[in-house]
């Protein structure tokens, strides 16, 4: 090393063997930062060591300029040639220190693993890199520490934990070195770990880590067993609710077990419940998987059904027991109730017109709606018993139908409605009135004197608006003065008619 303080000067030797009788001229070539002549006193190009000696010096004198440049480097290079032949080291480096500004900022170390992966074949090795950033000038003492699963000397080549960083260097590597055991260890990892030290910091990542692939098998892991149970044996079209099949296995669980099965039981795979494959498997480290049933809610009325599972036997696994399991669909949904059934009663079936008609409700069953249809083209009824008249002779169809959430029913019936009967000669509505004038109020008495056929009704409309009377010799009292229509309609066993009329004469009372 030289410095511009002082200035100090550095000293390149260059050295011979073999005869050293003669003087031997050596030439060299001059490279670095350091510029020949501008940062250091001029040097030639070659150099002799004299006759008897075994070695001579170039001498670099360093200017000291006023330059703040850092630190650089006079790297010298021994040129071949015929006289002599180049050994190793074919060269070397002197440092310039710089005199001028403030000193460079402590250098940085950080790690990285710039080849992560070793391995007991071949043997493969991990390379750690040191980078160092910052001032790279001085060399430094680096520090740092083994850890992980891998022993140092154990399961790879024993490694110092310190080493000198050089000068001029910003990457150094460390090697990592598996040994090839015949240990059945699995991979281990090999952790290097900077320790702070003088001339320098530690950065981040301040670690860094190679894995050490094992190549020794030990004997084959036993097959795993697997079996099956229904850890929620109930699914329900209501929701749906889900039901599951849990698959476990034992044994080892270091690789993914993909386990066959097949379906079976009542329900139909993809029809009553969401469709599954033949298979599931269960990841790496992990004891089981689940088979999960998921019902597909449908309209149809079909009671529980099951699903069931079934392991199939495999070279990957021995089938355990229990083998199979069971889950039970339940379903939702419910038979409609039945039909309700139409029926009813007719007080008369068959008459002359017009004939009155009452109908009885006797349906049975649960009903929300009835429609009867009289036959004879009028309107249709709801009515739970309904009357209707018949007005005109004809065979006419009733049909009650009644309709509830089941369905519907009806019933029919015939009414048969003849031609009334002419009226029988002689029928004569006659009657007398005593008195037929008077005073008010005035009381008069009607006597029947109807005749030529028996009379099954009467009908006495007293013509003063007051209700009708429907005695045979009815008794009606006037109690105001006017003149009254008394009408008397007769009517025959056959259902004919006969009318008559009276005017009655009421007068003011007597003091007027």
């Amino acid at each position: 090393n030289a410095s511009e303080q002082g200035p100090d000067s550095g000293t390149f030797t260059i050295s011979r063997t073999g005869n050293t009788s003669a003087s031997l001229t050596v030439k060299y070539t001059l490279a670095g930062t350091g510029q020949n002549g501008t940062d250091y006193q001029p040097l030639g190009t070659s150099v002799t060591i004299a006759a008897g000696a075994s070695s001579a010096t170039v001498t670099v004198t360093p200017i000291d300029d006023t330059v703040v440049e850092g630190n650089e480097t006079v790297v010298l290079t021994i040129l071949q040639d015929a006289a002599y032949t180049v050994g190793s080291p074919s060269s070397a480096t002197i440092t310039i220190a710089d005199n001028d500004g403030t000193p460079p900022a402590e250098p940085v170390l950080t790690l990285s693993a710039f080849d992560a992966e070793a391995s007991e074949s071949g043997p493969d090795n991990g390379i750690i890199r040191f980078h160092r950033t910052g001032d790279t000038s001085q060399a430094i003492q680096v520090s740092w520490t083994f850890s992980g699963t891998a022993v140092n000397g154990v399961d790879y080549q024993q490694l110092p934990t310190t080493s000198p960083f050089p000068a001029g260097l910003a990457d150094a590597d460390l090697t990592i070195t598996p040994i090839d055991d015949s240990e059945v260890e699995g991979d281990e990892t090999v952790i290097v770990t900077l320790v702070a030290g003088a001339g320098y910091s530690v950065g981040s990542p301040s670690s860094a880590t190679v894995t050490l692939h094992d190549n020794d098998q030990g004997p084959p892991p036993p097959q795993p067993t697997v079996g099956v149970a229904a850890t929620d044996p109930d699914a329900s079209e209501q929701g749906p609710d889900p039901g599951t099949f849990t698959l476990s296995r034992s044994g080892s669980m270091a690789s993914a077990l993909t386990v066959r099965y097949s379906l079976g039981g009542s329900a139909a795979n993809g029809i009553d419940y969401q469709t599954l494959p033949t298979s599931v498997t269960i990841p790496a480290g992990a004891a089981s998987a689940t088979v999960t049933v998921t019902p597909i809610d449908d309209s149809q009325v079909e009671s529980d059904e099951t699903v069931v599972l079934t392991l199939s036997q495999d070279a990957a696994y021995d089938v355990g027991s229990p083998n199979s399991a069971t889950v039970t669909i339940h379903d939702n949904d419910s038979a409609p109730p039945p039909a309700p059934t139409a029926d009813f009663t007719a007080n008369n079936i068959s008459g002359q017109a017009p004939l009155a008609v009452q109908f009885t409700d006797r349906s049975s069953g649960s009903i929300t709606s009835r429609d009867w249809n009289f036959g004879d083209g009028s309107s249709h009824s709801s009515t739970p018993s309904p009357s209707h008249t018949y007005n005109n002779a004809g065979d006419y169809t009733v049909t009650l139908k009644v309709t509830g959430r089941g369905g519907f029913n009806s019933k029919n019936l015939a009414i048969h409605v003849t031609t009334p009967a002419p009226p029988p000669s002689g029928l004569t509505a006659d009657f007398v009135a005593e008195p037929t004038s008077g005073n008010v109020p005035l009381t008069v008495r009607f006597t029947d004197k109807s005749g030529g056929a028996p009379v099954a009704a009467w009908n006495w409309d007293f013509g003063d608006g007051s209700p009708h009377n429907t005695e045979q010799n009815p008794t009606h009292i006037y109690t105001s003065p006017g003149d009254f229509t008394v009408t008397l309609t007769v009517t025959c066993t056959r259902g004919t008619t006969s009318t008559r009329s009276l005017t009655i004469h009421v007068n003011g009372s007597a003091n007027h």
